[in-house]
């Protein structure tokens, strides 16, 4: 961390002359801290949810696995048990729907990779 700041401070050793300009009125140096402070929050906080959504992603498809299974035993005893199929498809038929979708982990991703592509 810091970085930004250090950047800054070679700058101004750099242009003196800058430096000793009337028109700058205040340290640009404390704004690139609370920047890069910011940043570092962010990107910490953007690894965490990339990570989050992994991990929903790999249980949501263990959840389908585990329900097309069920559906098949469903299947089997709904033709003794005719309701059984019909509150099956009720409660848990929405499973179905996340069988080919990672759209968390996408969106971690590309959160993830529009903050790469900030300076640094």
């Amino acid at each position: 961390m810091a970085s930004l700041r250090k950047g800054w401070q070679d700058f101004k050793k750099t242009y003196p002359d800058f430096e000793k300009n009337k028109e700058l009125k205040a340290d640009f140096g404390p704004q690139l801290d609370k920047f890069e402070t910011a940043k570092d929050k962010l990107n910490s906080a953007v690894d965490q949810v990339v990570k989050l959504a992994s991990d929903y992603d790999k249980a949501r498809q263990n959840m389908v696995v585990a329900a097309a299974g069920y559906e098949l035993v469903v299947k089997k005893l709904a033709k003794t048990t005719p309701d059984l199929q019909k509150d099956f498809d009720q409660d848990f038929g929405w499973v179905s729907k996340y069988a080919n979708s990672k759209i968390l982990g996408k969106v971690g991703s590309d959160l993830q990779d529009q903050l790469e592509k900030e300076p640094a």
